[in-house]
């Protein structure tokens, strides 16, 4: 866990090696051991001293429930600037990035939510203001009740890919069948409904209904484009 690179954004140099010390263990492997094949090769610089920094100020804001004074340049290369409350950061394994949920406010009142990568950030400022109409922020949670089918190791698979979301599920031991309702952040349901069609037939999405359609939406169009490749 010391090797990870990502503990470099809880932990100092000096730590570190006082904890590897206390440990008294040595590594079993070294990270160029492992191949991520589902991963994306361009994750966050996570040894980057200001993406440390300004990982470390936005988990400090979210601690103290205090407003930050974040900039951040978009995909179109525009630099905004504004005060935002964080309300959670969010590792994402298969773009290996992190990404900050964040209410943004206009003289202590909210004016609105958004989801900022991390990477993104070029400038942190911590505050002391507390806004005076602060709530807990509850998340605009969706469900979807899915089927999983005994195939391919399915179950273990769905399990550990959506290891993050709040999920029940019942497990059918004669048909092997597994159902699962998944509550997930709105903002997050494209990603969703790409996650979940990479395991192709073994699942099922079976409501909402919205949800469905948006799945056999994605699915009719990459059918169309193989009819057409084909013909071509």
């Amino acid at each position: 866990m010391l090797s990870d690179p990502r503990s470099g954004l809880f932990l100092d140099t000096e730590q570190k090696s006082q904890l590897t010390e206390l440990l008294g263990a040595k590594k079993l492997y070294q990270r160029n051991f492992l191949t991520c094949f589902d991963q994306y090769s361009d994750g966050d610089d996570f040894h980057d001293p200001q993406y440390i920094q300004h990982f470390r100020d936005i988990l400090s804001a979210i601690h103290g429930k205090k407003l930050i004074k974040i900039s951040f340049q978009t995909r179109k290369d525009n630099r905004i600037t504004h005060y935002f409350l964080p309300t959670k950061i969010e590792y994402s394994a298969k773009n290996n990035k992190f990404r900050v949920y964040v209410n943004r406010y206009q003289k202590r009142r909210m004016v609105d939510s958004g989801i900022i990568n991390l990477s993104q950030v070029t400038l942190t400022k911590l505050t002391d203001i507390t806004p005076e109409s602060f709530l807990a922020v509850t998340d605009k949670k969706k469900q979807a009740k899915i089927k999983i089918l005994n195939e391919r190791n399915a179950v273990n698979r769905f399990m550990l890919e959506f290891a993050e979301l709040e999920k029940e599920s019942v497990f059918d031991e004669d048909s092997g069948e597994c159902m699962v309702s998944i509550k997930y952040d709105e903002q997050n349901e494209n990603e969703i409904i790409i996650r979940l069609l990479s395991f192709g037939p073994v699942v099922e999405v079976l409501s909402p209904y919205d949800f469905r359609r948006k799945i056999k939406e994605r699915v009719d169009r990459q059918l169309a484009l193989m009819k057409k490749t084909k013909r071509e």
